[in-house]
């Protein structure tokens, strides 16, 4: 996908093609035929990629792509880094990243939360995204990091730093500039503590013995909130008549993320042998993906058998009218309105895939199954409801005979 930044009073694309990054400026036009610009080019270059194209002998990628007249080869490479000796600001920066981070370089749900924290960051620069990057320095960053950190917890500021840390290692990749600025910043050390997992009757004593709470507090305590069988069971019988249904019964059945769950696709569905699988990214180098196979409960085939007779075809499982699979913020919000006013009100869909470990622990499910039917499960995340069941524990003691 091409990428068009504005320079001065011109507009410049960029654009990728066997590996290599094109630059070249478009001129002092306006913004609709720089978006039709960037629009043919698109298209050409998904005809080029898809072998329904060939580029002509003797002519540049970048003249090709945009109708130009035809150009020698030997001209690509100058067409390439063009002619501008006007330094690349931290907005250019910036959009040229949204390109090159775009699937399958990144996980579709890393990447939509990585585009979240460029946002936050291009509302805290302001005017001063056009501050050439030689100019930026950690002072930025610390300045940015205090602001964050009044609103959001330290954990989240952490994960936003990191963000922007890639940002510029890109940068320096393509030497914009010789060091990278947020090797300078320090994170915030994990100052609170573990949050635990909390039952309802638990939340229920803390607001009673805590009037003074705050909303932002309220909610914190409701995120963690552990559901057993039984109140999984009425949440599921509440949402019965939904279309949230089977996106519930999936989570409560198999602990999946929501991201993953909503870029499960048909095609990762066996109703007849009652299996999924789940695809998620990993952090090798080597290894991309990590596929787990996953045994489903009879009634979440059910629900996936009566989802598909009612899609009548598609690829994603959980798809809005236009065959696109459901967006985060449509699937919170449905959610939401639907336990709004019920005893379920704050939950979101981890409070299912926590749940759902913290059941299977409860029910005596080796930690190891646990870990591969969670994916990547940690050591400090059970620590976290394991102070569900202090009668697990003190049966395991009491089994000892001296």
């Amino acid at each position: 996908m091409a990428s068009i930044v504005r320079r001065k009073q011109c507009y410049w694309l960029s654009f990728y093609y066997e590996g290599q990054r094109y630059r070249t400026s478009l001129g002092q036009v306006r913004w609709t035929k720089a978006e039709a610009a960037r629009n043919r080019v698109d298209g050409v270059l998904s005809l080029l990629k898809a072998g329904q194209a060939q580029l002509p002998p003797d002519t540049s990628v970048i003249d090709y792509v945009l109708g130009r007249q035809r150009a020698r080869r030997d001209q690509v490479q100058e067409n390439v880094v063009p002619d501008d000796s006007s330094p690349v600001t931290i907005a250019e920066l910036l959009a040229e990243y949204r390109v090159f981070a775009q699937p399958p370089s990144r996980a579709p749900s890393s990447y939509a939360t990585e585009m979240i924290h460029l946002e936050h960051f291009e509302r805290f620069l302001g005017e001063k995204a056009s501050l050439p990057l030689e100019e930026v320095g950690c002072r930025v960053f610390d300045g940015y990091k205090a602001h964050r950190a009044k609103t959001v917890r330290t954990d989240t500021v952490n994960k936003e730093l990191q963000t922007l840390r890639q940002v510029f290692a890109l940068g320096v990749r393509y030497r914009y500039v010789d060091h990278n600025p947020l090797d300078d910043v320090e994170r915030f050390e994990r100052a609170e503590p573990e949050r635990r997992f909390l039952t309802g009757e638990e939340i229920e004593d803390v607001t009673r013995d805590n009037d003074g709470l705050t909303v932002e507090q309220l909610k914190e305590l409701r995120r963690f909130r552990y559901l057993d069988t039984q109140e999984i069971g009425r949440l599921l019988e509440l949402e019965a008549t939904s279309r949230l249904y089977p996106a519930l019964t999936i989570v409560a059945y198999t602990g999946i993320r929501r991201g993953k769950l909503l870029q499960l696709e048909w095609a990762d569905v066996d109703l007849k042998r009652g299996k999924l699988w789940i695809k998620s990214r990993k952090g090798s180098r080597s290894i991309r993906y990590q596929v787990r196979e996953i045994d489903i409960h009879p009634r979440v085939r059910e629900a996936l058998a009566e989802q598909r007779e009612q899609q009548n075809g598609g690829r994603y499982v959980l798809a809005d009218r236009e065959s696109e699979p459901w967006k985060p913020s449509r699937a919170d919000r449905a959610l939401r309105r639907v336990v709004k006013g019920t005893e379920f009100e704050g939950i979101g869909f981890h409070t299912l895939r926590h749940s759902f470990s913290s059941n299977l622990a409860r029910a005596g499910v080796d930690d190891r199954t646990i870990d591969y039917l969670m994916g990547h499960q940690t050591e400090a995340m059970r620590r976290r409801y394991q102070h569900l069941f202090p009668e697990v524990r003190r049966g395991a003691v009491e089994r000892l005979q001296y």
